[in-house]
């Protein structure tokens, strides 16, 4: 089984539900958020602020997303997110970063990470969730995994990798690096969860 990183706190906080949408077989039609995060990726792949805006609007075209508001928010959000990467210059390796870290014999943890950086000061990395970042996200069960996928995909030391959260307009971006005590703690329940969760939808 893969499981989504982005579903492991439902999981962990409302398995029943997280179960009925398993058996429901519901599928999230993409949003707003989701295309403006598209559109970033466009953003690094061309240099281009005007490509870019004729990108996400037909991205929103295309799937009949027609809320002016919203649309308008995410042509501010891009342009504010363009304006930081201009500004700030950050040392991004990749979009749209693949993940798997085995759980079990049965389940593995996958997902992609937004943007994948450099970080000069400190000869290392940082995963970053873009355009995600509740209070209390490093709490997160996926937060200290993704740091270990991370660090495994890119064979470095786990103390060298970084994981955090920005805003879709650029601000916001915060980052924290767990210890070993931390992550392996973090898998050890994630293992007992996912366990359950399998034992569960293969009783149904």
């Amino acid at each position: 089984m893969l499981l989504p990183h982005r579903e492991l706190e439902q999981v962990r906080k409302d398995m029943r539900g997280w179960l009925r949408a398993q058996r429901a077989g519901r599928f999230q039609r993409p949003g707003y958020v989701h295309i403006t995060r598209m559109a970033i990726y466009h953003f690094h792949r061309t240099d281009s602020l005007a490509g870019t805006l004729k990108y996400l609007r037909e991205q929103l075209d295309a799937r009949d997303l027609k809320n002016t508001v919203q649309r308008s928010e995410a042509e501010r959000n891009l342009r504010r997110y363009v304006r930081w990467v201009r500004s700030s210059k950050p040392a991004v390796i990749k979009c749209q970063e693949r993940i798997r870290l085995r759980l079990d014999a049965g389940a593995q943890l996958s997902g992609e990470i937004p943007r994948l950086d450099a970080v000069v000061e400190s000869d290392g990395y940082a995963g970053v969730l873009v355009g995600y970042g509740p209070p209390g996200w490093e709490t997160e069960l996926r937060m200290p995994l993704i740091q270990r996928a991370l660090a495994s995909s890119l064979e470095r030391d786990e103390e060298l990798v970084a994981v955090g959260v920005q805003n879709l307009d650029g601000n916001g971006l915060v980052l924290k690096t767990f210890g070993r005590r931390e992550i392996d703690a973090a898998q050890r329940e994630a293992r007992e969860l996912v366990a359950t969760a399998m034992s569960q939808l293969a009783e149904s």
